[in-house]
């Protein structure tokens, strides 16, 4: 299996997900050891991509191996944070933009780093977050800065996204991508994110009656 194959076996199981159900080799994570200390959170995903680039055998099972214990502080239970992004008060969406920025910053980091150029699935949930961040309505946020911001490359990643099936699975989702990237000057602002909210607010009140 190649390890493009791979990645996308893996994301798809979810295989590359929390750290306690991995067991890999000291020597396979030293090579990109000093990459940890830019780590906000994903250390999951940093010893998975560690792992690849090491090269050597992997074994998948499905057996029951590790108990996951769920409460209000799990990680997980705020992953749906950045789907629902009309959801919740002032609070919660500031939790939301704070995990944002960590994803992107991680993804950034193991896209860009730990595997190869023609392996996107990484940063095709890259553009996913950068696009959901462009939509919070937070003046906390101020002007986003053009790392943060889609762009016509991102466009050009959405067409790979869709045609692998990773995180945008229509042509609907890469026109969404489209839009947000043309108005990513008006977005990038907090004035303009909340004269795009109020119209889409709108919109959503018109299309419910």
């Amino acid at each position: 299996m190649s390890v493009a194959d791979l990645v996308l076996l893996t994301v798809r199981t979810l295989a590359d997900f929390n750290s306690t159900s991995l067991a890999v080799r000291r020597s396979a994570l030293e090579a990109d050891a000093h990459l940890l200390k830019e780590l906000p959170i994903g250390v999951d995903l940093f010893i998975f991509a560690s792992s690849l680039r090491a090269g050597g055998l992997m074994y998948f099972t499905d057996e029951r191996l590790t108990l996951y214990r769920v409460h209000g502080g799990n990680w997980s239970s705020n992953w749906t944070f950045t789907f629902r992004l009309e959801e919740g008060g002032k609070e919660v969406q500031l939790r939301r933009a704070r995990a944002l920025l960590q994803l992107i910053k991680v993804l950034k980091l193991i896209g860009s780093n730990l595997v190869d150029d023609d392996i996107i699935t990484y940063l095709c949930a890259r553009s996913f977050f950068k696009g959901s961040l462009m939509l919070l309505l937070l003046p906390e946020l101020g002007t986003l800065p053009p790392e943060l911001r889609l762009g016509l490359s991102d466009i050009k990643l959405a067409f790979g996204c869709y045609k692998l099936k990773e995180v945008y699975e229509s042509l609907t989702d890469v026109a969404f991508v489209m839009g947000k990237a043309l108005l990513s000057p008006l977005l990038a602002s907090p004035k303009g994110r909340s004269i795009i909210g109020r119209l889409a607010e709108g919109i959503r009140k018109s299309l419910r009656r």
